[in-house]
């Protein structure tokens, strides 16, 4: 839940500070907001008698993308605390990952220095600068213009034979303006603010990141208990971001199902998924060089030390019967110290060379999996499966 101390970041955000308020509850006020929502489209439908309708166009029951919408929204919000949290996680452990190198001579200097480039980080995400307000207003201003070209530009001047209850402005004149409403709501309001405070955290950590990666400044530790390098809160980050921009794969999967498996719709679904994995990866790859490079050479570095004890040992004057020799515990103690050298390299080539696991992928090929099974089906049923559904209804 966001509590009171991410609600800094919110302060001077218009849109969620009414949507959100300053409660911890913020998941259940923004449900209740969206019950009223679908409460006044239900409404609507009901003088209109569009709850459902026959042939081929969509009613209120049967129209699965304003469900799923819901849904979508539900997450994204929730999106907004679960980066928010994660990001103020990387914030605290900036220090300690930039201090690589650092002489007590400049210690309290570059100390200073990264107190103060932190701060303009903060100031940023939360909207308190002159830039960031131009840009976050930018954002806005794009998803405002994908309001104009799905739900005015295209149902106004390219009309299509299968329609929605909210996107006809001649057929379902009221239901078109609640859709015209929700648009906004969806993509200006919860949209627009989640990719700002995924895009703002995400690329102003890493950009801060990236001149400390390229020179190796980076404290990456191999054998770090969390098996990345130490880097883990990086990687989640870079994830919740993407988790946030995956939602709108359920919509994919709406129309896919709702509309059939279209050419124009396969092609945004595979520029989609190539925008899902630039969103994930793009921001970790210098992470990614660097730690290739500290994998790489602390590999190495074990490697020398191991070589030159064995050596050692190996050209050493002691009797080959360890058990009689006068020197056994000096035999004992280097095999021994072999042994834990030998265990520190085995865990360092464990360590990937991006700050997740094998189950991070999973999960992020889990994200496209189902839509791509789902356009296989259409495809196999020659859209079959979307006559099917609407018979449900």
């Amino acid at each position: 839940m966001l509590n009171t101390h991410y609600q800094v970041y919110i302060k001077n955000n218009i849109f969620l500070k009414l949507l959100l308020g300053r409660k911890k509850f913020f998941l259940l006020r923004f449900l209740a907001i969206l019950i009223s929502w679908y409460c006044v489209g239900g409404i609507i439908c009901f003088f209109d008698k569009t709850l459902t309708i026959q042939g081929k166009n969509v009613g209120y029951f049967e129209d699965i993308t304003f469900w799923v919408l819901g849904l979508v929204q539900l997450v994204l919000v929730y999106s907004i605390s679960n980066i928010l949290k994660k990001f103020e996680t990387v914030m605290s452990q900036l220090p300690t990952l930039l201090t690589n190198d650092i002489s007590e001579n400049t210690k309290a200097e570059f100390e200073m220095f990264l107190h103060e480039e932190l701060e303009k980080i903060r100031n940023y995400v939360a909207i308190k600068t002159p830039t960031s307000r131009r840009h976050y207003w930018i954002c806005v201003a794009g998803w405002s213009i994908l309001v104009y070209i799905f739900q005015i530009h295209i149902p106004i001047f390219f009309p299509q034979e299968k329609v929605a209850w909210t996107i006809s402005p001649t057929l379902y004149p009221r239901g078109y303006i609640f859709g015209l409403l929700w648009a906004i709501f969806v993509y200006v309001v919860v949209a627009s603010n989640t990719f700002w405070y995924g895009y703002s955290t995400t690329f102003k950590i890493f950009s801060f990141i990236r001149s400390f990666a390229k020179h190796n400044r980076l404290l990456i530790v191999p054998i770090a208990p969390d098996g990345k390098g130490g880097l883990e809160y990086l990687g989640s980050l870079s994830f919740a971001f993407t988790i946030a921009s995956s939602s709108g794969m359920l919509i994919v999967v709406s129309w896919i199902l709702l509309y059939g498996l279209t050419p124009a719709l396969l092609v945004s679904f595979c520029l989609y998924t190539i925008g899902l994995a630039i969103a994930f990866f793009l921001p970790l790859l210098s992470i990614h060089f660097a730690m290739k490079t500290a994998k790489k050479n602390e590999l190495h570095r074990l490697s020398t030390i191991f070589r030159n004890s064995y050596s050692e040992l190996h050209n050493s004057n002691v009797s080959t019967n360890l058990l009689l020799s006068t020197n056994e515990p000096t035999m004992t103690h280097r095999i021994g110290f072999l042994a834990d050298i030998d265990q520190l390299y085995h865990g360092a080539e464990k360590m990937p060379v991006w700050p997740f696991n094998i189950e991070t992928i999973i999960k992020f090929f889990t994200l496209i999996v189902i839509p791509i099974l789902i356009a296989f089906g259409q495809i196999a049923t020659q859209n079959k499966l979307s006559a099917w559904l609407q018979g449900l209804f």
